[in-house]
């Protein structure tokens, strides 16, 4: 089943194609921020550090443009997952109960 983790919007804009984004009103944004876009259901990863206006990079390509779109960012992002059934480790129940979640894959539901 999905899970839904919902946060709040930053005032970030960008624009871009491809694995360049162009930003505004940026502070700074340290490589490795986890992004999303408005209007967008993929979460992206920036391979660079934003310290101020400019660009990054963004991992994987934009599945689709973005022309003076809200970014969020950080704890500001929404993403549905759901678990890969095909890769629990030593996962316990006892009884009915969950004892021990062992470990479990997420997967993006886009």
């Amino acid at each position: 089943f999905p899970v839904t983790i919902q946060l709040r919007k930053t005032h970030i804009t960008a624009t871009g194609t491809g694995s360049t984004v162009a930003l505004t009103n940026v502070n700074y944004l340290p490589k490795g921020t986890m992004v999303k876009f408005d209007g967008h259901s993929k979460v992206y990863m920036t391979l660079d550090d934003c310290t101020g206006d400019g660009s990054v990079r963004v991992f994987p390509p934009l599945r689709a443009p973005v022309n003076d779109t809200i970014m969020y960012h950080g704890d500001d992002v929404e993403m549905t997952v759901r678990f890969d059934l095909d890769t629990v480790i030593g996962m316990v129940y006892t009884d009915g109960i969950l004892q021990d979640m062992g470990s479990v894959k997420f997967v993006e539901a886009v």
